[in-house]
């Protein structure tokens, strides 16, 4: 129960700082009603990266897997990895349950193929705004 005490309450600052329109880097956001934690699907792992593209560096100690979450922001166009889209998600915080509960903040991006296979990108995510 601490562990998801403390994501929710880390989940509702981040909420609140989006909603007054403060960003956690240099890059705008997106709506913030349409901003969401998404789990990470299983079958591959999820690279987080300075920019859209698989050469703008990684972040992060791991990759993230299934049960790992990421909180979307918007989504972008960037690099097509083996021919799977070209649709990246902006986030503002990423959270590894696998490694005890371990959250990283920052303005960062994920290939929306790995993460969710596209859903919030269809389903409930804008374009990003810059």
């Amino acid at each position: 129960m601490k562990i998801k005490t403390g994501r929710r309450v880390a989940s509702a600052l981040g909420g609140a700082a989006l909603a007054l329109g403060i960003t956690l880097g240099t890059a705008g956001t997106a709506n913030a009603w349409t901003a969401d934690w998404e789990t990470v699907d299983d079958g591959h792992g999820v690279g987080i990266y300075n920019g859209p593209s698989s050469t703008s560096g990684k972040h992060g100690f791991h990759d993230l897997y299934t049960p790992d979450e990421v909180y979307l922001i918007c989504w972008i166009r960037g690099e097509d990895i083996a021919n799977q889209g070209n649709v990246w998600y902006r986030t503002s915080e990423v959270y590894y349950y696998r490694i005890g509960s371990y959250n990283l903040w920052g303005n960062y991006y994920v290939y929306g193929a790995y993460v969710d296979n596209y859903y919030a990108f269809h389903h409930r995510l804008d374009e990003c705004k810059s």
